[in-house]
């Protein structure tokens, strides 16, 4: 069973898988266990105490899906107006892949006038800054009939959702769910999947923007739960039916423009089991208060026999306004054949935009956060507003995007001379703490989003921050990437520079994020490489050994001088290479380094002699045709040797595993290329396929003949033997 999408306009594209595709190893945890009804605390090799933040599974596998950004008219409510679809339905197609996965998602903008980008919300993008999918920051807009692809990792686990980050088109329709499986801190039978509550306007959110920076924010229409709703006499309601004695997770995801929810199941308990990514320990309620951009994992128990129950998504008044707000309603039904609407009533509850009670919000896997927040960096942000046309402001300060220049492209090019609006906040340092306190005066509440991280919440609260009083829970705080700015109030929050980019930290109300409620932090990383050869007067290969240890050893040295005092996550040292003289890899305890923690060989799918091989194919032919044998045009020493002794590709995947990859660290590697090609090999293979005969003679003794061109020279294998070499091709001849 899973909640069905939604509404379905013009033509769909649906999604497709892709074959399986290696991903990054890491190491296992506990014993192999099945993820199962009775039993969800594991995942393979690994289970909850796992620490996701450095261990992800290798699964293998590649999710691929295909999605086409439409212009499209739509009746969600019954009310038709103009949307923007994902493969022709909002919400648009849910992602939905486990735990280590490697998901790709090819976005196509088929929209007329536009540009677009596609952000996935809470995923870490652990050093893939540049899939984040902001504009003006990781990347420029997807322009109209343009194709970009979105490369990314799910190391996390749990519930989320994708949305444009380009103006405000998410809430005009271009959103979806993200399903990641893993291990669950409560068992349950059925995943329900994504449980979407957005609000809703018969207006678009463009139309919207501009009215929320002219007069303030607009009174919606509507709101939807998974993607419907009635309006007066139009429209139908979201159903869905219970099996009593079934345990059901529900992934509830907050899609709203302007709208903190209070959700709730009449006469049903709410188990919450994750908040945004991060599983915490279960507790029972019966309502759960959730902002903007914010998720929780809940199971619900049909605790009922029979019946029909009203599920309740309300809007709280205390910070947005709407029409309908005693109307967002769905209906969960015991019997799918009954057609009577619920007569239930709802728990006794109070109207607030805070967050949940931040002592239940108690992550399962335990890390705190630094005890002494005076030895790293902390920075207090406050938030104004503008008074003729409307604008948010950090610290004094707008954001304005560059949309032709991002920023990860500025740094790439060395620029780093931001201007004031860009709101770039320099963290020259990995690996330390970093505070944030955030306060406001405004009587609303806002929920704040980092991009890239997790961040402990510390503390929050009404009234001033005092560093003196307030007492900061360092010790497993709660852990999201989404949390409430109190109204007129504060909200301070740790997070660690681990995950080198450009990340966004922002407002999730459309029109203060338009209205440029966001900074940057700029998380730096470098990589250095210099190397120079030294050959000797006749080109032979490092003949000048001792000029090349001189002048490389300066340039580690001016390096090292360089960078003194900076902190780095991890260094990696490569050693001199070596390569086989035989025809076969050496064993392991001849070739490999003794010591060594792991040892890498990879098979290159095209060796240099491959590009050749339709031509070779048809020399055999034809020569098997006329019935003469094979000749090889060359030397015994390039027949049987191997001159491709290294591959640049595969010691830059491995300089770059080891450098990126938290497991690494602290470890040994070998990499051999493990291709081994050689002419002999080739010939061999196409004379078996072929049934045709090589000519031994001509390949081990060269020809004592007239040729185009003549060279004397020696046997590798054997000095006293002396030939001459015709330097003409065979196959031409």
């Amino acid at each position: 069973m899973f909640f069905s999408s939604f509404l379905l306009i013009s033509t769909a594209i649906s999604g497709a898988l892709a074959a399986p595709k290696p991903a990054t190893p890491a190491k296992s945890l506990s014993k192999r266990c099945t993820n199962s009804a009775s039993d969800r605390s594991c995942w393979g090799d690994y289970d909850l105490s796992t620490n996701y933040y450095d261990v992800v599974p290798d699964t293998g596998v590649t999710r691929e899906y295909y999605f086409n950004i439409q212009n499209a008219t739509a009746a969600p409510d019954g009310v038709d107006r103009i949307v923007l679809s994902v493969n022709g339905s909002v919400p648009g197609p849910t992602i939905i892949a486990d735990w280590g996965d490697t998901v790709v998602v090819h976005v196509t903008n088929s929209m007329a006038n536009n540009g677009s980008t596609i952000h996935w919300h809470g995923v870490r993008q652990n050093y893939t800054n540049q899939m984040d999918g902001v504009p003006s920051i990781t990347q420029c807009p997807i322009a109209p009939g343009d194709t970009y692809t979105y490369t990314w990792r799910a190391t996390q686990y749990g519930s989320s959702w994708y949305h444009s980050h380009f103006a405000v088109q998410a809430w005009d329709g271009i959103f979806g769910g993200i399903q990641i499986n893993g291990p669950a801190t409560a068992n349950y039978d059925e995943d329900l999947g994504p449980l979407f509550l957005n609000d809703w306007s018969h207006q678009t959110a463009e139309q919207l923007a501009i009215e929320a920076a002219a007069t303030g924010p607009p009174t919606l229409d509507n709101c939807l739960i998974n993607g419907t709703n009635t309006y007066g006499d139009l429209g139908s309601r979201f159903e869905t039916t219970f099996v009593s004695g079934t345990r059901y997770r529900i992934r509830l995801v907050n899609g709203a423009a302007d709208t903190h929810f209070r959700f709730t199941i009449d006469n049903h308990t709410l188990e919450v089991i994750a908040t945004d990514f991060v599983p915490i320990v279960p507790y029972n309620t019966t309502d759960v208060s959730i902002g903007m951009g914010q998720r929780y994992d809940l199971i619900v128990t049909a605790s009922e026999t029979t019946g029909n129950f009203w599920m309740r998504a309300i809007p709280q008044e205390s910070c947005s306004d709407n029409d309908n707000v005693d109307n967002i309603l769905g209906i969960v039904r015991y019997d799918s054949t009954s057609t009577d609407d619920p007569t239930t009533s709802s728990y006794t509850l109070s109207d607030s935009c805070d967050d949940e009670d931040i002592t239940t919000l108690v992550p399962y896997l335990a890390l705190s956060a630094s005890t002494d927040p005076s030895v790293d960096d902390d920075y207090a942000v406050t938030l104004g507003r503008g008074s003729n046309l409307i604008n948010w402001d950090m610290n004094g300060v707008s954001f304005v995007s560059e949309w032709n220049y991002p920023t990860v492209l500025a740094v790439a090019e060395g620029n780093t001379s931001f201007t004031t609006d860009e709101q770039v906040v320099e963290l020259a340092t990995a690996n330390e703490w970093v505070y944030f306190v955030i306060s406001t005066t405004f009587a609303q509440a806002h929920p704040i989003h980092l991009h890239g991280h997790d961040f402990w919440v510390l503390a929050s609260g009404t009234g001033t921050f005092d560093a003196d009083t307030t007492t900061l829970q360092t010790t497993n705080g709660p852990r999201r990437d989404v949390a409430m700015l109190p109204a007129s109030g504060y909200l301070v929050i740790a997070y660690y520079t681990d995950n080198p980019g450009a990340w966004l930290l922002h407002c999730h109300i459309a029109w203060h994020a338009s209205e440029g409620f966001a900074l940057q932090l700029l998380e730096h990383f470098a990589f250095y490489f210099a190397y120079t050869e030294v050959n000797g007067p006749d080109g032979e290969m490092w003949a000048g050994q001792e000029q090349m240890v001189e002048e490389n050893g300066k340039m580690l040295e001016d390096l090292l001088l360089a960078i003194k005092g900076i902190a780095f996550k991890r260094i990696v040292v490569q050693t001199s290479a070596k390569s086989d003289r035989e025809s076969s890899l050496r064993s392991r305890r001849k070739f490999y380094e003794s010591g060594i923690s792991f040892s890498a060989a990879e098979s290159q799918p095209h060796a240099d002699r491959c590009t050749q091989s339709i031509a070779l194919g048809l020399y055999f032919a034809v020569q098997k045709e006329l019935g003469e044998p094979v000749t090889f045009p060359g030397t015994e020493d390039k027949y049987d040797g191997i001159d491709t002794f290294s591959s640049a590709m595969l010691n830059s995947y491995l300089e770059e595993r080891c450098a990126l990859t938290p497991a690494a660290t602290n470890e040994a590697f070998n990499a051999a290329n493990g291709d081994m090609p050689t002419w002999e090999r080739i010939f061999i293979d196409l004379e078996s396929f072929f049934d045709v005969k090589i000519d031994q003679d001509q390949v081990k003794k060269p020809a004592l003949r007239p040729s185009y061109h003549e060279s004397e020279l020696s046997s590798p294998k054997d000095p006293s033997k002396r030939g001459v070499l015709e330097l003409r091709n065979s196959l031409q001849q």
